[in-house]
């Protein structure tokens, strides 16, 4: 009899530990999806949008009721791990880097749920989206600064239209709905022809990473 109480006792923690790891969700998201995530949760105070720049950049411009904890702080990955881990969080700096690396340590912690910003706030401000400032809301909606890409829907092949955002050289990567990267090129030309190949009906989306660190974003759609 104690045996088997063993036995289920044993089995019942394994099924705990099983659940638990399926439960996890960590994923990567261009900034048109980390834009829907944020819409998804008005007002959700188990949502949390974490900035992980240093004091100065937050100030100057962060999403709205993001919260600001110092990627350089000495006891940074303390305070990481006292966060609640059970809510959920949008992570975010500057480029990409410091939430990259952030994104690994709460996998390690084993926070429940989080998403990596691509590009961090590059990449947010060039796809055109507002952040909040010392005097509110700053709206930096610009729809002459993000690229062409035409035609759109692409059927067999479209052109990304560079010539006027003065790019020479750079990369430009494609994601597909889920944040998964699925093609990287370089830039050679103010004409980049995109070909459908292999890609699946859908939405996708790019970014245009500059050898200066520029980053512009944009989507398209395959038919």
């Amino acid at each position: 009899m104690k045996n088997i109480l063993v036995l289920i006792i044993v089995f019942n923690c394994f099924t705990l530990f099983l659940r638990a790891q399926t439960d996890t969700i960590y994923r990567n998201l261009t900034v048109v999806q980390a834009d829907s995530l944020i819409q998804a949760h008005p007002a959700d105070t188990n949502f949390i949008i974490l900035d992980v720049r240093q004091a100065g950049p937050y100030a100057a411009g962060h999403l709205q009721n993001a919260i600001n904890i110092d990627y350089y702080a000495p006891n940074f990955s303390t305070l990481i791990a006292a966060l609640d881990h059970s809510k959920i969080y949008l992570v975010h700096c500057q480029s990409g880097g410091r939430s990259a690396a952030t994104f690994a340590m709460m996998q390690t912690q084993h926070f429940r749920e989080v998403y990596n910003m691509l590009g961090g706030m590059n990449a947010w401000l060039g796809a055109g989206y507002p952040v909040v400032t010392a005097t509110g809301i700053s709206e930096t909606k610009n729809e002459n600064y993000r690229p062409l890409i035409f035609p759109n829907p692409l059927i067999e092949s479209s052109v990304i239209d560079l010539n006027d955002k003065n790019i020479k050289s750079g990369e430009i990567l494609i994601f597909n709905i889920t944040g998964q990267k699925i093609k990287e090129f370089s830039i050679n030309s103010d004409l980049i022809r995109l070909n459908r190949n292999n890609l699946e009906s859908g939405t996708y989306f790019f970014m245009i990473k500059t050898d200066n660190q520029k980053v512009i974003t944009g989507d398209f759609l395959v038919k």
